[in-house]
């Protein structure tokens, strides 16, 4: 009987290491588009470097490569046009706090626009480098890719993608005949150089 509780113990021992070890193994990288460089290593999503803008898309699970490519790049253009509007929202609070104005319903009539700005038309912006590797989770598993993105924008580029939105603004103030907002708006572009 003691033979028996031994050997059922082993068991179970056994038993419980060969899943505890299956369980934690995560996937394993079965191929790679060549070296891990530092612009997919670094936690900045973007990032400047000599008067260009980078920003990095990341998509994974993803079983068609070529889709994957462009699904990565579009993130990647999407992190880009969020990095103009919040930078443009910062810049429109910071105006709004140093000029001698009390903006109101017309500052959130701004700010409010600037943030549901759907469209940021970006000239310059290209598609930079691209990494990919190729994962299975199991033994068995289909594999899938994971796949990084970096496309580029000169800085006058952006500043210009900028500048376009506060057109923008300018005009929907004009179709709402919001002359205070108007107002504002040419003070704020004034003070941006325009």
């Amino acid at each position: 009987m003691k033979q028996l509780f031994l050997i059922s113990m082993a068991f179970l021992v056994s038993a419980s290491l060969l899943l505890a070890g299956c369980a934690t193994s995560g996937y394993k990288v079965i191929e790679k588009s060549g070296k891990k460089e530092k612009w997919v290593k670094t936690s900045d999503l973007c990032y400047e470097k000599k008067e260009t803008l980078f920003c990095r898309g990341e998509v994974s699970n993803v079983y068609d490569l070529a889709l994957g490519k462009r699904q990565a790049e579009a993130d990647a253009k999407k992190r880009l046009v969020e990095k103009v509007r919040s930078e443009l929202v910062v810049e429109y609070r910071e105006f709004t706090k140093g000029a001698n104005v009390f903006p109101g319903d017309v500052g959130r009539f701004v700010e409010d626009a600037l943030q549901s700005t759907s469209e940021v038309t970006m000239g310059g912006l290209t598609p930079g480098k691209s990494y990919w590797q190729s994962e299975v989770i199991g033994e068995g598993s289909k594999p899938y890719y994971h796949i990084y993105a970096l496309v580029q924008v000169s800085r006058k580029d952006y500043e210009g993608a900028k500048s376009r939105i506060v057109e923008v603004l300018m005009e929907k103030a004009k179709q709402e005949t919001n002359k205070e907002a108007e107002r504002l708006l040419d003070e704020w572009k004034k003070q941006r150089g325009e």
